[in-house]
């Protein structure tokens, strides 16, 4: 067992090697892009749902701040009013491409971390992304909706549905935990299967149990500033959703490196115990 010493000397020494935060910003980048196809996505479904748009405006306004609430008002109640499939597929096809982008540079960057080359066919390697990036749009989702918003998603469905105080408290604790869960699961194949290796299940869950939580650590960071937004928004403004946004997007990046050199040194460990 390597003394902890030399273990941190080995992470911080793969941390600089591996450029995690380039990686990170890189990410980051690709992540911001995919934010607007998303945000496309959210808007073309909604008129599928139903939803009164006088509501549907009260709940922008709470989310965003007053003034970016106005300027995307009238835009958003024309969404509702007018459903547009073609304008769901632009947003699905454009968020897959950018965020696609993102998690082919983490494979990369990965079998970089395990120095191995890259032997799958180009085709192979993109289908995983495409994968992993599908997974990963739903990961932000879920991360950002349920416990960043989850709060107003159930005063908003109390306007259509009678929810008691009980309810209400499992939903509070309920959205935190499918969100954990979700994102272990996410996590874990895509340790598993994102690198060029046939690694033991055992080797990649060091890695998914560190960032599942750091994940939910900056996600309860991004949840403060969304409960204390008012106060926020009346210094920076609009520009301060999108600074908590990029910092959240590249933290998430650094993160995801994280745990794949965790789950690197763990595997060269347990590699290096059986040649002995």
């Amino acid at each position: 067992m390597p003394k902890k010493s030399n273990l941190i000397k080995n992470f911080l020494f793969k941390f600089q090697h591996d450029k995690v935060f380039l990686l990170g910003s890189s990410q980051a980048f690709y992540y911001l892009l995919s934010l607007f196809p998303m945000l496309v996505i959210g808007l073309a479904i909604i008129p599928y749902l139903n939803i009164d748009p006088e509501q549907a405006v009260n709940f922008l306004k709470d989310t965003l701040p007053g003034d970016m609430a106005d300027v995307f008002q009238n835009s958003f109640v024309n969404l509702i009013n007018n459903p547009r499939g073609g304008l769901l597929a632009i947003g699905v096809v454009g968020a897959l491409w950018s965020v696609s982008n993102a998690v082919h540079a983490l494979i990369s960057a990965i079998n970089e971390a395990y120095e191995v080359e890259e032997t799958r066919s180009i085709i192979f390697v993109r289908l995983i992304a495409l994968v992993f990036a599908a997974g990963m749009m739903i990961a932000f989702i879920i991360t950002m909706v349920f416990p960043v918003f989850g709060t107003l998603m159930l005063d908003f469905l109390k306007n259509f549905v009678d929810i008691d105080s009980t309810l209400s408290g499992v939903f509070q604790v309920l959205r935190w935990v499918f969100a954990l869960l979700f994102i272990s699961v996410f996590l874990f194949l895509l340790y598993r299967y994102a690198p060029n290796l046939n690694l033991p299940l055992s080797h990649v869950l060091p890695g998914t149990i560190t960032v599942s939580i750091l994940w939910q650590i900056i996600t309860f960071g991004l949840y403060i500033y969304v409960k204390n937004f008012g106060a926020f928004s009346a210094i920076y403004g609009s520009v301060g959703v999108f600074t908590i946004i990029m910092i959240w997007f590249f933290l998430t990046g650094i993160i995801l490196m994280v745990g794949a050199i965790i789950n690197v040194m763990y595997h060269n460990n347990k590699h290096s115990e059986k040649i002995e």
